[in-house]
């Protein structure tokens, strides 16, 4: 069974692109980037490219752990406002 939507990778190489894990999240960016260390290790993939793949998994894993943290920050100053207009009783 062949698919009819092919993508531009599969397209200028023929092959399928490379099955990438679950990106969303700290631990699966973590096991991408030992995925992509043991490949270098066993020589599969050339370290330079590598070493550039891993440098953008950090970089994906330092932007979802920042946006994590604005997330939680709104949550702790909406609660904040919250609490503070809850507790003035100011004539």
């Amino acid at each position: 069974m062949t698919r009819k939507n092919k993508s531009f990778f599969e397209l200028a190489t023929g092959v399928p692109p490379p099955r990438v894990g679950n990106l969303t999240t700290s631990e699966g960016v973590r096991r991408e980037m030992i995925a992509v260390y043991k490949a270098c290790r066993s020589g599969t993939m050339n370290t330079s490219n590598g070493s550039k793949l891993i440098f953008m998994l950090a970089m994906i894993n330092k932007t979802g752990d920042q946006a994590n943290l604005e997330n939680r920050l709104d949550l702790v100053e909406t609660k904040v406002a919250c609490l503070a207009t809850e507790g003035d009783h100011t004539p």
